[in-house]
């Protein structure tokens, strides 16, 4: 390739490119290396908040167990046998769930592989399975249902049978006070059952603080699941429409004049056309090198948007080169350093003037006069057109058929090759977010179903005592929706971390560069739909409330 390179040199080679490094090539080994990295971001995210969902639904479970415990010890069990009989449920629900969670994932990428190879066109569709990650999961999974049954467990057993058995799960007795002041609910003067919904969020705070941890594990799922699909969203959005504002395109196999310019502005329906430079070429800066497209535009143009970082040049003026910022994760070069360009024209050293907030990198850009100057004419290599819609088709075609016109690019071709692209990622997107979602209804339903349950003499002696059920739904939904408005915050905000380190340290690249970025929308359709689950999870349990025999459960509370 060197000896090749050095007798073509003559003839304005540019560089050499490897098979592996032929752009489709490039295109389609970057597309599944993002894949896999997104891939292995969402099944670590998903396996912590699955692990942590494990343990409080375990501790939950446990923790509701904890009269039962106290019976038990008192009838001369002792700790040992009792944590024993615990570690068993939980390794046993670990090792039952696990097995399913792998069957069911399999499945799930035998789907996606298909959806995958499509988007492609893909001719050879095979399916592995990871023994290494597969053991990792069921690994985890056990473990963590081993440890929320045994902490749980061995805090109740610490306790006396008699506390044990007198006491709410969870809640250890206090010392007597002979005199009690009202609390805030009673000063603001609320009804009694919203002083009940606020005293049931105070009195089991474990209870409450394993809760909203759940909600703030979901509500990061979702966010984050979300927020990447509308990163990609708005980074094609605005290179479409912020950073390429032109309709059609025509680039030529060498330099051409002002008269082709005049040409194509003279078409029957082009409103605008604008000349610039377009070529390929080698950026080398600090000992790495990279290929890019290097193009020059006019001072005042009006078909390229600019969108400079802070601090960067908004044009590059004489011998100054504004960079991609993605850029820099393969070629070492900070402002103001000088890096070389190769080009047909030769060797060319610039100054680093800036760097562009684009979403789609490979493209640097430098003064077309400067490039005119030493090309000693007014010559360009691309026009770019503004065209009405109902007049494309002619237009595109009278721009082939200018002689030396070898290309004819329309944004509507573009959209198509980067929706192309950005499909596989927004698919796996779904899936995930619709796995997180999934989860999450099942942590909250989990949740919620042990809470209530372990509150039925509760619920049971307020019932006997006349309320209705309609009063008991309310102050229980109330309590329920309190939980989720106190995770919200915190939960947004987390997954907006999340998606920024997904978005920033997992998907950007030299060549995509997208913006994090969460639209209003989606922070209204997850917050409303959070409370909706939180709702609908409340239904069963409450239905098995109000079917609960009131003799015997106000018996049970009185034994």
């Amino acid at each position: 390739m060197r000896d090749a390179e050095a007798l073509l040199e003559p003839y304005g080679v540019v560089g050499l490119t490897e098979g592996k490094d032929e752009p489709g090539a490039v295109a389609l080994n970057l597309e599944i290396s993002d894949m896999g990295k997104l891939a292995m971001f969402f099944a670590v995210l998903l396996l912590v908040v699955a692990s942590l969902a494990i343990y409080i639904t375990m501790t939950q479970i446990v923790f509701s167990q904890q009269r039962q415990i106290g019976v038990t010890r008192a009838v001369g069990y002792g700790r040992n046998s009792i944590t024993t009989h615990y570690l068993g449920y939980g390794l046993i629900l670990g090792v039952v769930g696990g097995v399913i969670g792998v069957v069911c994932g399999y499945l799930l990428s035998l789907l996606f592989i298909h959806i995958y190879a499509g988007i492609f066109d893909l001719p050879l569709i095979e399916a592995s399975l990871y023994w290494t990650i597969t053991a990792a999961a069921l690994g985890v999974g056990v473990v963590f249902s081993i440890i929320g049954a045994l902490v749980p467990a061995r805090h109740a057993v610490t306790m006396k049978p008699a506390e044990a058995m007198r006491t709410e799960a969870g809640i250890s007795l206090g010392i007597a006070r002979h005199h009690t002041h009202p609390g805030l609910a009673a000063r603001l003067g609320l009804p009694g059952w919203l002083r009940i919904t606020f005293r049931n969020i105070q009195r089991n705070r474990r209870r409450t603080a394993l809760t909203i941890l759940g909600v703030v594990a979901t509500l990061s799922l979702l966010v984050t699941a979300t927020g990447g699909k509308d990163s990609l969203d708005h980074g094609l959005e605005k290179y479409l429409y912020g950073v390429l504002r032109w309709d059609m395109a025509v680039a030529f196999s060498g330099p051409v004049g002002p008269d082709v310019l005049a040409r194509v502005r003279a078409m029957k329906g082009v409103t605008a056309g604008e000349k610039a430079i377009d070529v390929p070429a080698r950026l080398t800066a600090g000992g790495a090198s990279v290929d890019v497209q290097v193009q020059a535009y006019k001072d005042d143009t009006v078909m390229h948007g600019s969108y400079p970082t802070k601090g960067s040049a908004a044009q590059p003026g004489p011998g100054e080169i504004i960079l991609n910022r993605g850029i820099t994760r393969k070629v070492p070069v900070k402002l103001g350093d000088s890096v070389t360009i190769r080009t047909s024209l030769g060797s060319l050293d610039f100054k680093t003037a800036g760097f562009a907030a684009e979403p789609f990198g490979g493209v640097c850009y430098v003064n077309l006069r400067y490039l005119q100057s030493i090309a000693g004419a007014d010559v360009f290599n691309v026009v770019f057109a503004k065209v009405v819609p109902g007049a494309r088709e002619t237009v595109a075609a009278e721009l082939r058929a200018i002689p030396g016109a070898f290309q004819v690019v329309t944004k509507s071709g573009i959209l198509k090759v980067f929706e192309g692209l950005v499909s596989a990622i927004k698919t796996l997107f779904w899936i995930f977010y619709v796995m997180a979602f999934f989860m999450g209804f099942a942590i909250l339903f989990s949740m919620i179903t042990v809470n209530l349950m372990e509150r039925r003499r509760e619920i049971g002696t307020i019932r006997t005592l006349g309320a209705g059920k309609t009063r008991i739904f309310s102050f229980l939904t109330v309590e329920t929706v309190t939980v989720v408005i106190v995770a919200l915050i915190p939960g947004i905000f987390l997954g907006y971390f999340l998606e920024w380190l997904l978005i920033e340290k997992v998907v950007s690249s030299d060549r995509l560069v997208p913006d994090t970025v969460i639209s209003g929308v989606t922070i209204a359709v997850i917050v409303i739909a959070s409370l909706a689950v939180m709702v609908l999870s409340e239904l069963p349990s409450i239905r098995l409330l109000w079917r609960m025999d009131l003799a015997g459960v106000t018996k049970e509370r009185a034994d």
